[in-house]
């Protein structure tokens, strides 16, 4: 790979050989400025070009009598596990003590067509990272993220562990979608 600074902050990256479709796909995740108004268009196609993958761990009933699963979103050989919990509504969860790690998880979710916003909150003297999402911004997303989230309700109701008659209402919401609002 040949990184080229030029005048004004701006650079050219050149990556050759079998991993530089790799190399262009972590760039898109990893990006600070994702999302941002200065990309070039080349960058942006790029960034259409981007698919999440997204699967599902495991589902188990919490001692709390939530139920709770494992998510994991992949790209470009990154890795990042979400905590999904339906109780009153489905909720997405990701949180550390590392900023960075909260903000990547964020990019990935955006990639899978989800936005959140990364909030802090303190908690024993250490600052926490997260980053939460509920059923209406998770009915936005990619028809991949919501089908494995309905896969999800599905195996809780067929469990007993969720009301069906809630969890139906939860199914309909991602099987039809919604189209986020701009602003």
């Amino acid at each position: 790979m040949r990184v080229y600074v030029k005048n004004g902050g701006y650079y050219d990256i050149a990556a050759y050989g079998e991993n530089a479709a790799g190399l262009r796909r972590f760039l898109v995740v990893t990006a600070p400025s994702a999302g941002g108004k200065y990309l070039s268009e080349k960058f942006k196609e790029f960034m259409k070009e981007a698919r999440v993958e997204v699967r599902l761990s495991d589902i188990w009933l919490t001692e709390k009598g939530r139920v709770a699963a494992d998510l994991t979103l992949s790209e470009a050989g990154i890795d990042v596990k979400y905590n999904v919990y339906l109780s009153d509504r489905i909720e997405l969860e990701f949180q550390s003590t590392d900023r960075s790690r909260v903000e990547l998880a964020a990019r990935l979710l955006k990639l899978a067509g989800v936005g959140v916003v990364v909030r802090k909150v303190e908690v024993g003297g250490r600052d926490v990272w997260y980053i939460k999402a509920a059923t209406d911004m998770l009915a936005a997303g990619r028809e991949e993220l919501r089908n494995v989230l309905a896969k999800v309700v599905r195996k809780a109701i067929a469990r007993g562990w969720v009301d069906a008659g809630k969890a139906e209402g939860w199914l309909e919401e991602l099987k039809r979608g919604r189209v986020p609002k701009e602003g």
